[in-house]
């Protein structure tokens, strides 16, 4: 399915020319004489595309082979892609029953902030029980400790509980285990997992304005997207 999106959806972004032979590919999906056509027809710039309809012309199902011809660092991104959306989906899920981002509920998984670095360590969880919410709700005030989500893999650690039975029903919604992030035909692009909080805290240097702009110097954590803190802010500017 991956390869098919990747080669058959068509893209606003793209000249119409390419966008019509991806549709095309589309609806003659898994025929031979359509992969040789769309080889023929794509531009010579879209490379991946080529080598994969080139194994594809030559072993209509060898999805493998295909997959296998592209980039290491390119396949890592098919993976760590899929587990981006899982984890938006739990947060949305979190989100539309009305379960705190910052505070954390029985079966959480929290993550704890390194002493040194002062960033969250994604290595160190903990779930919250009866025994230690008080206290981790006392290290989430003060900024040592975050509520996570899951970046599913092979190992992840699951939440219990009603995030736990969230986590569930959006694998059972995908059709997948943990185990599917094993994959024994290509190990290079297995995934382990992780846990990574939920909400990020910038570190700001410098905040200048002036009439017309805002420009902000600050840090984020490795795996923090700097234009989700900017639209945040654009949010704010135009009174949302």
């Amino acid at each position: 399915e991956s390869i098919k999106i990747y080669l058959a959806n068509d893209y606003d972004q793209e000249n119409q020319n390419t966008q019509e032979i991806r549709k095309e590919l589309r609806k003659s999906w898994g025929n031979k004489e359509a992969y040789k056509k769309a080889l023929k027809n794509f531009p010579n710039y879209l490379r991946y595309e080529r080598t994969m309809l080139h194994r594809l012309y030559e072993n209509p199902s060898d999805f493998v082979g295909a997959l296998n011809n592209l980039p290491k660092n390119l396949l890592n991104l098919f993976i760590h892609a899929y587990q981006s959306y899982l984890f938006n989906k739990t947060i949305n899920e979190r989100i539309n029953r009305n379960i705190s981002l910052r505070k954390p509920i029985m079966g959480d998984v929290v993550c704890y902030t390194d002493l040194e670095t002062g960033i969250p360590n994604r290595n160190v969880t903990e779930r919250v029980t009866e025994k230690n919410r008080e206290k981790i709700e006392e290290m989430i005030e003060k900024r040592k400790a975050y509520v996570t989500a899951p970046l599913f893999g092979k190992k992840t650690k699951q939440a219990l509980g009603e995030m736990g039975e969230i986590e569930e029903k959006i694998l059972e919604q995908e059709n997948i285990g943990l185990t599917d992030f094993e994959i024994k035909k290509i190990p290079e692009i297995s995934s382990s997992g992780l846990r990574r909080e939920i909400i990020t805290f910038p570190n700001f240097d410098s905040i200048k304005k002036t009439k017309s702009t805002v420009t902000l110097r600050f840090f984020l954590p490795k795996g923090s997207y700097a234009t989700c803190v900017t639209r945040e802010f654009r949010g704010e500017l135009n009174g949302k």
